[in-house]
This record gives structure tokens, sequence and C-alpha cells, in this order.
């Protein structure tokens, strides 16, 4: 998919498309992101503003999402894309969402992954895609599935690893249709065994 050679130690062509200030927004970041006191500190103090409604979402999103995230939805990470392309930088794109907990939340996020995948089959910058096993399935059978294996789950949790392995066949035989490949990211290691 990728017609050229990837060289990962040639930061020139992994940052020749930013601005001098991107790279100095950027830099700094990482410099902020090293410093383990504040890293440690930074989630509680933003989910207490985020709480307390103190006007900080303008800074997380010059900074963090900034860095990050290429878009708030699916059609505005393409811009993005596209100036990666101009500077021989390929994309992944990652649907992030993940902590659902009904089956209505896991087959939505199942929808848009499909939606996802779907669009990007003619577009050779995105030559795959990732989503997280925790946008399609509980946490708490995950963990389950890890320690127990699908085989000794109760007959209720065998029939919710079904839909969840369903889930991830449906999405996996949209990226073999679209030609794309497809990461699952998943924080602890999950069999996947049906």
């Amino acid at each position: 998919m990728m017609d050229q050679k990837v060289d990962f130690a040639n930061t020139e062509i992994a940052f020749k498309h930013l601005p001098d200030a991107d790279l100095i927004r950027a830099w700094t970041l990482f410099r902020a992101i090293n410093f383990k006191p504040l890293v440690m500190a930074g989630p509680p103090l933003i989910s207490c503003a985020l709480k307390l409604r103190l006007p900080i979402k303008f800074i997380l999103r010059a900074t963090v999402f900034r860095q990050f995230c290429g878009g708030e939805t699916f059609e505005d990470c393409f811009p993005t894309v596209e100036r990666l392309k101009r500077g021989g930088v390929y994309s992944i794109l990652d649907y992030g969402v993940e902590g659902e907990k009904s089956e209505k939340g896991f087959e939505a996020a199942a929808e848009e992954l499909l939606r996802i995948i779907r669009s990007t089959k003619n577009n050779k910058d995105v030559p795959f895609c990732v989503f997280k096993l925790t946008a399609i399935a509980r946490f708490e059978l995950l963990e389950r599935v890890s320690q127990q294996g699908p085989e000794n789950l109760d007959p209720q949790a065998k029939t919710e690893w079904s839909q969840v392995w369903q889930r991830v066949e449906r999405i996996c035989d949209a990226a073999v249709s679209a030609g794309k490949l497809v990461m699952i990211e998943d924080r602890k290691s999950t069999r996947l065994n049906s």
C-alpha cells in the first residue's frame, strides 16, 4: 500500500509539513509530558476543572487535542490526512471511543467503525484503521475472557462474547473488503478465540 520506504529515523520527512510554530508547540508539550509530577497531577486537575466548568477546554484543544487528534469527527480528520500526505506521511484513523456499557452503544460504535472503514476504501493515504476493543465490548467481559478463556464463561457471558466476536468479524470483513488493515488496540492482552 505504501509506495515509499519508511524511515522512522528521518525526522525531516516526518515533520517537514509543520511550520516552526507547530514544532515549538509540540516540543513544549512533549517536554511537559515528560515532567512526571505534571503527568500525575494533570488528569485529576483537568477532571476537577471540567466539573467546575472552568474555561480550560480551549487550552486542551490547542495543546493535547491538536497534537494527538486529527479532528472531533471522522470528516474533520481529512484535512489533516491531506496535509500529512503532502509531507509524505500516511495516516491512521484511530476511533478512540471506549468504555461503552450497553449493547446499543457497542453496536453504534461498531457501525461507526464500519462507516469509517468503508469511507476510506479508495483513500490510499489511510492504509489502516485502529479501534479499541473496549468500544465494542464491556471491559469486565474482556477481563473475564482474558482470565478464564471464552470456553469457561457462564451462558450469559458466552452469549455476550459471541456478540462481541460477531462485531469483530464484521469489522475485519469490512477492512478486508476495503483493502485496509485493521489494528485492535487493547490495554491488556485479550484472547480473541471463539
